[in-house]
């Protein structure tokens, strides 16, 4: 059993390795590491914060309670890419928005007195917000990053140096307990396949859609987050789940079917 920060570090290592040997050996490509910019450093900082944040919620809380990350993120990115990158967002959209964030809502929610929800999950709740707002200021940062370099180049640059802050925490307070089973040498692997190529397709995404829709098309992850929660941890799923998890699609498709009317 790995503490949240050992699973962080691994992570970076493994999505480095995975993508070097794409890249290298697979595609036959030399790029340079770019560790004197400034927004390298930035993006490895804020993106090794949200895992670290993000793990430490799924030890302690139910897989579906990672959901909270996308509302806080979808918020805070809408907010700068109307003031940072004057990205206009209409009426309907804003409505779109507010949709899904419902079903969201709904999803966190589950049914549970909110004030014993909010005592006894607080530092979960915390964790998964901080998580949010991380994930929120990466991608505001492969939107500048994608300016100036080239995505594969500047993902090499940002897994390394990630890596190496994610060090300091293990260092401190990292946790090695129980067996070592084949599943979770599997699901370490899998991670950092995952880490691998997910940043190159956010990537080639934030050049072909609006910087508030990216966090509205993240979101669909929930939908699997439920799925695995169900049929590999047994969590409960509820009617209030599956409700929000309808609200929730139904406000993603909306505002595709509005932004594809605007650029009609």
């Amino acid at each position: 059993m790995m503490s949240p920060e050992w699973v962080s570090l691994f992570r970076w290592i493994f999505g480095f390795i995975f993508l070097y040997i794409y890249v290298r050996f697979i595609k036959g490509e030399k790029y340079k590491f770019h560790f004197k910019s400034s927004a390298i450093w930035i993006a490895a900082i804020v993106k090794s914060i949200q895992y670290i944040a993000e793990n430490y919620g799924l030890f302690r809380g139910y897989t579906y309670g990672a959901v909270l990350i996308w509302p806080v993120q979808t918020i805070f990115i809408a907010i700068v890419s109307q003031v940072l990158f004057k990205e206009k967002i209409t009426r309907a959209g804003w409505v779109f928005i507010f949709v899904c964030l419902t079903g969201i809502g709904l999803i966190c929610w589950n049914g549970n007195p909110i004030g014993t929800y909010m005592a006894s999950n607080i530092a979960v709740m915390i964790a998964y917000v901080i998580a949010g707002l991380t994930s929120a200021g990466f991608t505001i940062m492969q939107k500048i990053l994608n300016k100036s370099y080239d995505a594969v180049e500047y993902c090499l640059s940002v897994y390394l140096a990630a890596a190496g802050i994610s060090i300091f925490p293990v260092l401190f307070h990292g946790e090695l307990t129980g067996a070592v089973t084949w599943q979770g040498i599997v699901s370490t692997l899998l991670l950092g396949v995952i880490t691998a190529y997910a940043f190159l397709v956010m990537a080639d995404a934030l050049k072909r859609v609006p910087l508030y829709v990216v966090p509205i098309i993240q979101c669909s992850t929930v939908i699997f987050q439920l799925i695995w929660a169900y049929v590999i941890f047994h969590e409960p799923i509820t009617m209030i789940i599956i409700t929000g998890t309808i609200i929730f699609i139904v406000g993603v498709v909306a505002m595709n079917l509005e932004k594809s009317r605007r650029h009609a």
